[in-house]
């Protein structure tokens, strides 16, 4: 009876323990709620439209031979033409690039089985140009000088940064009148900053496309290559326009 009695007690003893622990921790956290801040998160963009001055060409070359050897031996040829326009022009050869090349067998079904009926040569080329001017002049001579495929083009500018951070700035301020405009409609005022948070956004300012495939616009390049000497207004075909440079920020304020 004893041995109950004294059990009953310490049971008694610990369970108030607990309870004033658990008493003490939920006191705690409504402390820390309640003296947690008030805060409001608002987002802001921005974009600086800006005038490129550098233009990343992709030519690619392909050549196709019942054997790896021709058509290995034309890719190089045609190749090397394409290398020599971009020194015409005054593309550097520091900005002249083999970006890829890829080899391919291309088979020949016979009934039940597949052949090998010759190799593809495939082979990508990436001129940086940095006269504009040039441009267009190296895009018509190139589909006669080695290349058959235009991969892609994309405009940039060698001013990435200065714009980059003009946007960002933009942007912090947008997000900063958005949340003052809230606030003040609530009846608050936007305190200090908590946290800010970059949200990454591309640079657009590309083009791409495949001309081998469309033999009518690979004529109509040529052709309008050979009349350009007697029709002026075959230039300007290709506008460089702007780019879009972007940046958008998402801020965290005290509220007071």
């Amino acid at each position: 009876m004893k041995k109950f009695a004294l059990i009953m007690a310490i049971s008694l003893t610990l369970g108030s323990a607990a309870r004033c622990e658990a008493q003490s921790l939920m006191s705690g956290l409504l402390d820390g709620l309640m003296k947690r801040p008030r805060t409001i998160e608002t987002s802001g963009s921005a974009t600086v439209d800006v005038v490129p001055d550098e233009a990343i060409l992709k030519f690619g070359v392909q050549t196709y031979n019942t054997t790896l050897a021709t058509a290995s031996s034309e890719n190089n040829d045609r190749t090397k033409d394409l290398l020599s326009l971009g020194k015409k022009y005054g593309v550097d050869g520091a900005d002249i690039q083999t970006s890829s090349i890829t080899v391919q067998p291309v088979y020949k079904r016979e009934r039940e089985s597949a052949k090998v009926s010759g190799y593809q040569v495939n082979r990508e080329i990436t001129f940086d140009v940095k006269d504009l001017t040039k441009m267009e002049t190296i895009l018509s001579e190139a589909v006669k000088n080695g290349a058959n495929v235009i991969a892609g083009m994309e405009f940039k500018t060698t001013e990435l940064r200065k714009y980059k951070d003009q946007a960002r700035t933009e942007a912090a301020k947008a997000a900063h009148e958005k949340a003052v405009a809230l606030a003040q409609t609530l009846g608050a005022e936007v305190g200090k900053v908590q946290t800010i948070r970059e949200n990454v956004r591309p640079e657009l300012g590309y083009w791409g496309g495949n001309l081998q495939s469309n033999s009518r616009f690979l004529g109509q390049a040529m052709q309008s290559d050979e009349n350009s000497a007697h029709d002026t207004s075959a230039a300007g075909a290709f506008a460089a326009g702007r780019i879009k440079v972007q940046a958008a920020v998402t801020v965290t304020w005290e509220l007071e």
